[in-house]
């Protein structure tokens, strides 16, 4: 807020030496001096006026947060993952700025009953770059359906809520 207040006062200065340095121009009959000293104060006042209606929240630099699950079959349209069996039966994806050494997801109807939960390995068999690439299989014991892929910064043997990383919903079909 006090930028937008020092950027609203600065223009508004600028806009009366703006004012003064014309009268000058026009009484001098465009001294070179007084023509360049109107350009700069233009300038600023083009500049600031900007800065005054932009956002200053930077986003630019913004990380990519930690254990970032980016899946290819996921489609932003519809928000869910799509998997077809007629094209492949395997979730693929990466992990992205991992910390952790142990994945594990659960894929579940709407009621919360389990139909597959298992580790999730690297393809790579190890853990151990900050960017991991995965797949899941989930082959035919899974019917055609809408689920929920959930993802664990835990062991399939000890996971909980608390560690969950990433929710997605998930729709089979044959």
């Amino acid at each position: 807020m006090k930028r937008k207040l020092f950027a609203a006062i600065s223009i508004s200065l600028l806009f009366v030496a703006f004012g003064l340095i014309s009268f000058l121009v026009i009484l001098t009959k465009r001294h070179p001096f007084f023509v360049k000293s109107k350009l700069k104060i233009g300038a600023l006042i083009i500049s600031l006026s900007g800065a005054a209606a932009g956002c200053f929240t930077t986003t630019c630099y913004s990380p990519v947060p930690d254990n970032y699950f980016q899946i290819d079959q996921y489609d932003s349209q519809i928000g869910m993952l799509l998997l077809n069996r007629a094209v492949s039966d395997t979730i693929t994806g990466e992990i992205r700025a991992r910390n952790n050494t142990a994945y594990s997801y659960t894929i579940r109807d709407s009621s919360y009953s389990i139909f597959a939960k298992d580790n999730l390995k690297p393809l790579d068999g190890v853990f151990d770059k900050s960017t991991e690439e995965f797949q899941i299989v989930v082959g035919n014991q899974i019917p055609s359906g809408d689920y929920n892929l959930t993802f664990y910064s835990a062991a399939v043997d000890s996971i909980d809520n608390a560690q969950i990383v990433d929710q997605f919903s998930l729709r089979i079909t044959d």
